[in-house]
């Protein structure tokens, strides 16, 4: 209830009962006179109404006007409170309205440069922030349009680059929202911005060395390619024509000169070995290295790897020992041998001289197989454990003993076991020697009978022409002395793209093989002019490379290839190729 109203009731209520008292009074004691009425009123406001006034309605009113002062004193206190809570701010506040700039934190000050007196106007800053990027005048628009904003809960947000006043660009980002109106009538708005310039600064440094770190390994991609197929080409021609040899000529070849032989293939499949470690963790690098998983006897991976380290055994004195295990297992045929070939030879490298290497599988559990490989070599040294399987990590005795490695086999070989679904781990102590297993999956049972590989090539006798387009001499020389052993094939050959293409346009061959990297002509390109052809929609197309990057192959294969082998070449490979022709 408000103090008028209050007041008035108070006046009415006295009047009414003082009127009743001297009413009393009169029939009590009855008095007859002019003045009696006048009497009567003054007696009722002196002891009744001015009391009642005072006692009933001042006194109320006076503890509502101490309660508007404590109000106001409030509303001061608060308004301080506000005001510090701008100026000392951590983040850059400003308030203004309609163009004045009314109020600026610390933090504002302190990273621009401006204070208020600096900038008492919201264009003054445009001017000085803005002007010299030239963005002044778009800015003016922005705030201009904030001020529309009053009535609503929506802010406005964006991004810009300030110049503070020592000249210095720095990265904003604004967001204005209303306060409402003052009692002047002018809009008011808060402006809060966070300094983006160090997140910023970081964002380009990160992107430069993104960059940075594509263009390296884009680089290191290219010299594996090249290092690739400048080393595939000359082993192509070291294994392929040395394998020729014990083919060809076994029976004729002296004692002495098979030894020679077989010296020479064992170094070349140990140097390929090498290449195609560094190639598989290209491979890895880029997510394109695929396992497929089948039931294999594990006799026969055991077998084929005891024969690929036995000349290196045979060189350091180490005896071979395994016992038949009689096992299937769900692996990758190719890439357990590989892990165990890597076992076996760390296993001799690291062993002490005429000791021994023991090759033994058995069954752990319910459906998982270990396949140990032990040692009575150095053992591995504790505080060396934990880099075993780090890649380009190698043991201190290896480089004390100057033992040949590059350190990323068993780091290689955990993540091809890993992705067979198996594991992998060893057991060692100094000088007691070292125990590596490998724990796969148990396969069903298989017919052994139909895992047995022919190690001759098929003699195909159908009439077949195939044109080479190769500028290496001995790859051209060596694929003419394999299909050579295969009656009714006609092998034509080319050192350029450009006379391979003049050829096949004229002889229409069945199948065609391409090396990629040619001189003039890319291999690549010959294909793509060979394809767009219909006269060889029949024509089987297949490259033949030393490049055997996972991204080259990729990209020979959308390109129109039919396949895709690597040197050195294979001679299986090659007459495989022939007869898949033959059933298409």
């Amino acid at each position: 209830m408000t103090s008028s109203k209050r007041l008035l009731i108070t006046v009415m209520v006295s009047i009414f009962a003082g009127e009743l008292l001297i009413m009393l009074l009169l029939h009590i004691v009855p008095i007859t006179s002019p003045y009696l009425e006048m009497l009567t009123d003054a007696l009722l406001l002196t002891f009744f109404v001015f009391p009642a006034i005072y006692f009933f309605s001042f006194r109320p009113l006076n503890a509502y006007i101490s309660e508007i002062s404590l109000s106001e004193e409030n509303r001061r206190q608060w308004e301080e409170r506000f005001r510090k809570a701008i100026i000392y701010s951590p983040y850059q506040i400003m308030i203004h309205a309609e163009g004045e700039v009314l109020q600026l934190s610390d933090t504002w000050t302190e990273i621009s440069g401006y204070t208020i007196d600096d900038i008492p106007t919201i264009y003054e800053w445009a001017k000085r922030a803005y002007g010299k990027n030239e963005l002044d005048g778009e800015a003016l628009k922005v705030i201009d349009k904030v001020y529309e904003l009053t009535g609503s809960d929506k802010q406005h947000d964006g991004e810009w680059p300030i110049i503070t006043k020592d000249g210095e660009t720095r990265q904003w980002d604004f967001s204005t929202a209303s306060l409402g109106i003052l009692p002047d009538g002018r809009r008011v708005v808060i402006t809060m911005a966070v300094d983006l310039t160090k997140r910023k600064q970081a964002e380009i440094e990160f992107q430069e060395a993104k960059e940075e770190a594509e263009a390296a390994n884009k680089a290191k991609s290219s010299f594996l390619s090249r290092m690739s197929h400048e080393l595939r080409t000359p082993l192509n021609a070291v294994i392929g024509f040395a394998h020729l040899q014990e083919k060809l000529f076994e029976e004729s070849t002296p004692k002495d000169l098979r030894v020679s032989r077989d010296h020479i293939l064992q170094a070349g499949h140990h140097l390929l070995a090498l290449i195609e470690d560094v190639l598989d963790l290209v491979k890895i690098e880029q997510n394109k290295i695929d396992i497929p998983l089948e039931d294999i006897d594990l006799d026969t991976v055991i077998k084929e790897s005891l024969s690929l380290v036995q000349g290196l055994a045979a060189d350091n004195s180490i005896k071979l020992m395994h016992v038949q295990t009689g096992f299937s297992v769900k692996a990758n045929s190719n890439r357990l041998k590989q892990v165990l070939v890597n076992l076996l030879s760390n296993a001799i490298k690291y062993n002490r001289e005429s000791g021994s290497v023991t090759l033994l599988a058995k069954e752990i559990e319910q459906g998982q197989i270990e396949i140990a490989v032990e040692d009575t070599g150095v053992g591995i040294d504790p505080d060396e454990r934990e880099a075993v399987f780090t890649p380009f990590s190698r043991l201190a005795y290896a480089e004390k003993s100057e033992i040949g490695g590059t350190g990323i086999g068993l780091a290689l070989s955990k993540f091809l076991i890993e992705q067979m679904e198996g594991s992998i781990g060893f057991d060692s102590a100094p000088q007691q020697g070292t125990v590596f297993w490998v724990r796969v999956p148990q396969g069903k049972a298989i017919d052994k009978t139909l895992s047995l590989e022919n190690d001759h090539p098929t003699v195909l006798n159908v009439a077949q022409t195939v044109l080479y387009i190769e500028n290496d001499l001995a790859s051209r020389q060596l694929l003419e002395m394999i299909l050579a052993q295969h009656p009714g094939l006609r092998l034509l050959v080319a050192s350029t793209a450009e006379e391979g293409i003049e050829i096949a346009k004229q002889i229409l061959p069945d199948l065609i093989f391409f090396d990629i990297n040619l001189p003039g002509i890319s291999g690549l390109d010959a294909l793509k002019i060979l394809k767009s052809d219909p006269k060889f929609n029949n024509t089987h197309m297949v490259a033949l490379s030393a490049d055997a990057m996972p991204n080259q192959i990729e990209k020979a294969m959308n390109s129109g290839f039919d396949h895709y082998l690597t040197k050195p070449i294979n001679a299986n490979q090659i007459i495989a190729a022939i007869e898949r022709l033959q059933r298409n």
